[in-house]
């Protein structure tokens, strides 16, 4: 037993040939040196932990601005039926960037704003029928658009499918505000059908 022990070990030993190879394929000085400069420069290029968080800082303070700017909201109105005092329902919310700002319920007739502020406030209606659409702040009308009387000359062109009232606005609103539209039908243009959407 003690023979094939013997044996085994100076199997393990590594020859002087073998270990000659590694130390010709050490580094030399030159070499570390030209190392440890680059991996130095590589650290030296880097950013710090606190310019890192300096810059996240200043990014998020970017991002909040830029989403206060594209704060959006976009509701529609698709059965052209109205609710009590002709204010339209919203029933289908498209788009809300902000809704802890732009608060909706479906098949309402408001969209709370609850940030008071300087808002651009747009909306169209289409159909063959001609009508009046007022615009209401907490339960105020604040503007009137109208295609029903003859002063107005927003109507179908002949073999057109439809025309439409549309508007772009700026409000500035309190807290909380409750915006609403209101439409009031005033019958089928000439030329048009009964039973148009509006």
């Amino acid at each position: 037993g003690s023979f094939q022990e013997v044996a085994r070990e100076l199997l393990l030993k590594v020859n002087v040939k073998d270990l000659m190879g590694l130390l010709d394929q050490k580094a030399d000085g030159d070499e570390l040196q030209q190392k440890l400069q680059e991996a130095m420069e590589e650290v030296e290029g880097r950013v710090t932990r606190s310019e890192w968080r300096s810059a996240i800082s200043d990014q998020a303070l970017i991002n909040e601005a830029l989403c206060a700017e594209h704060s959006l909201g976009r509701w529609i109105w698709r059965s052209g039926e109205v609710r009590a005092s002709g204010l339209v329902p919203w029933e289908v919310q498209v788009v809300n960037t902000c809704p802890d700002n732009f608060q909706w319920q479906q098949n309402t007739p408001q969209v709370v704003a609850a940030a008071p502020g300087l808002y651009e406030i747009s909306f169209g209606i289409f159909g063959k029928r001609k009508g009046t659409v007022s615009v209401l702040v907490n339960q105020e009308t604040v503007f009137v658009l109208s295609n029903a009387t003859a002063s107005v000359s927003v109507r179908p062109q002949q073999g057109a499918s439809c025309t439409g009232l549309t508007l772009v606005e700026f409000l500035v609103l309190p807290p909380q505000a409750q915006l609403s539209l209101a439409w009031q039908d005033a019958g089928v243009f000439p030329g048009g059908k009964p039973g148009g959407r509006a």
